[in-house]
């Protein structure tokens, strides 16, 4: 029983981890490219320091572009995810309870 639970916690630690860098890196990219195209800084480092320094440059739509994408993919993952245990197999109780 100690080793199911124990391969368990790993498994969504490990999930969990994965998870957090692939979308990371969805916000990431997304985030630089709406920089490239509003053009006010040229790289996340740039952001990041103009974000501490409270300039006045308006970064929410930067923000708000990388966020939207990342719960687009995730609905997109969630989506498939679904879809995709409609075809585990099922097993019976074996007639217990």
């Amino acid at each position: 029983m100690g080793q199911a639970t124990s391969s368990q916690q790993f498994f969504r630690n490990v999930g969990g981890t994965v998870g957090v860098v692939a979308l990371g890196l969805v916000m990431i990219t997304s985030m630089r490219g709406e920089l490239s195209r509003t053009g006010s800084v040229s790289g996340i480092g740039e952001f990041r320091e103009a974000v501490m320094s409270g300039s006045s440059l308006e970064f929410g739509g930067v923000m708000a572009h990388g966020l939207t994408t990342v719960f687009a993919a995730s609905a997109v993952i969630c989506l498939a995810v679904v879809l995709l245990t409609r075809y585990i197999p099922s097993k019976s109780s074996g007639g217990r309870g």
